[in-house]
């Protein structure tokens, strides 16, 4: 397949056009919308497989300091007292003789899942005023590698129990499936090959294992939430649609925790024409007005400004305050790095260190960087000039931001972040950008094609105004969790 080179924007518009054309919001197969289930999919796909975006995965490796939960997995535990003779004697069996875990768990009325990207401590401060509001009303599902060896029944191993009949389910959903609906898939995917010269493989076949676990899933989870009497979801990173949906259908309520960009190219949340799409959060809250202005949503999906988790606004506090370790250092750039393009930023970090000596720069790595392909880089640019450094491990990206006076980078979250913090904020224009080209739009940052151009317009940079557009005052989580 000949490759063309496609924005991310022209890719987005393309995928919106056959959607008008092919009428995928109101697709059913086996009454299942297939649509959302595999749109972002192929896109990522398309995306990876046109090399515009350098996908990665990180192995995580738990640190030493982390405590290793030595009893009963908590899966284990909770699936014990939902299904089987534990659960038909659940009233006759003494509490005493329950396990204290499963005691708890069963009380609880709201879901919390964390997001399984974390900093240093360990902590996600997107779910941590959430479960603290909520006390021993909350149920916590572990997720990713953090919560892997804790007391918390966790996602993965719940997932695979509740798939166990997946031979089944695969034999219904192929004598469900219509020859239509296959004719129907390969239209969108011709379309979309053909107009990105790239291919969606292993998207490029109808994907009944979509339809089949969307409807294994949701047997199984709805079950799990009824019975334990869940009626709210709060979840970060709301990728999760087949446990969405069945909290949904089981009657319950799925509120996302803002954790990263939102924008109109964000094939998870911008829907245009705000049809009613589910399977996804019936409400997010975000950290601020900026976020979600001007995009369309879904028509299903309520959005609430909840401010500034408590970890930035520590952080703000400080930085305002010019306390020590947070105070602004003239001079000042840090490059904040992203995997999909984590070596083009590094390429330009190092060009900017050696044009700008009387600048420091300081390279934010992100966790899903590979080291070797930014030696490579040394390799081919010379060592990097005495301006030049790695963050500190150990320090977090708030406070760099709240040190730094200019914070650099293409379409993270952090830049957001960093106009929240009072940093001037730019932009490259690499692969991605236009997820963040209202900032640049809105003048509240300054976008570059180039390092050279950035080297050549940094004493233009505009300040971002009002912070507080960006991260609103911190709610109060026991009125929110209460109120909504």
């Amino acid at each position: 397949m000949t490759e063309k080179r496609v924005s991310i924007g022209e890719l987005c518009e393309a995928i919106w056009q056959i959607e008008r054309e092919e009428d995928l919001y109101n697709w059913e197969v086996m009454g299942v919308k297939i649509w959302p289930l595999v749109r972002f999919r192929i896109f990522y796909n398309l995306t990876k497989n046109a090399d515009m975006y350098k996908w990665k995965s990180a192995a995580f490796v738990l640190p030493d300091w982390v405590e290793r939960w030595t009893g009963k997995p908590g899966y284990k535990v909770l699936w014990k007292y939902t299904h089987g003779w534990r659960w038909y004697l659940r009233n006759v069996i003494p509490e005493s003789w329950k396990d204290p875990r499963a005691v708890r768990w069963l009380k609880a009325d709201s879901l919390v899942s964390p997001f399984s990207n974390r900093g240093p401590d360990g902590i996600d401060h997107h779910t941590q005023p959430v479960l603290e509001a909520l006390g021993d009303r909350a149920l916590r599902i572990g997720m990713g590698g953090w919560d892997a060896q804790s007391e918390y029944p966790h996602f993965s191993p719940l997932q695979k129990r509740i798939r166990r009949w997946h031979y089944v389910w695969s034999v219904i959903v192929r004598l469900g499936v219509q020859k239509a609906d296959y004719e129907k898939y390969a239209r969108v995917i011709k379309f979309l090959e053909d107009f990105t010269g790239s291919t969606t493989r292993p998207y490029n076949r109808f994907p009944r294992w979509a339809v089949r676990n969307y409807l294994m899933d949701g047997f199984g989870w709805q079950r799990l939430f009824k019975r334990i009497g869940l009626k709210r979801m709060y979840i970060v990173n709301a990728s999760r649609m087949n446990m969405q949906g069945a909290m949904q259908d089981a009657g319950g309520r799925v509120i996302e925790l803002q954790n990263g960009v939102f924008s109109k190219y964000n094939l998870q949340f911008s829907w245009p024409g705000r049809p009613n799409i589910p399977y996804i959060p019936d409400e997010i809250w975000t950290w601020g007005t900026f976020w979600t202005d001007g995009i369309d949503n879904s028509g299903l999906q309520d959005i609430v400004v909840a401010g500034a988790n408590p970890e930035f606004s520590r952080i703000r506090e400080l930085a305002f305050a010019g306390a020590e370790g947070y105070a602004r250092k003239p001079k000042s750039i840090v490059v904040m790095s992203q995997p999909l393009i984590g070596v083009e930023l590094f390429r330009s970090a190092l060009k900017i260190a050696k044009a700008m000596p009387d600048y420091s720069v300081v390279f934010k790595s992100h966790p899903k960087d590979i080291q070797d392909e930014f030696d490579d880089v040394i390799t081919e640019l010379g060592a990097p000039t005495k301006n030049f450094s790695f963050a500190e491990d150990g320090v977090g990206s708030l406070q760099l931001l709240a040190q730094s006076e200019v914070c650099l980078g293409v379409f993270s979250a952090t830049l957001i972040e960093a106009a929240g913090l009072g940093c001037k904020v730019a932009i490259l224009k690499l692969a991605g950008w236009e997820h963040l080209a209202r900032l640049v739009d809105g003048g509240f940052a300054g976008g570059f094609d180039t390092a050279e151009q950035f080297i050549a317009g940094i004493n233009q940079l505009p300040t971002a105004g009002d912070p507080y557009y960006f991260y609103g005052e911190a709610a109060d989580y026991k009125r929110l969790t209460a109120e909504r």
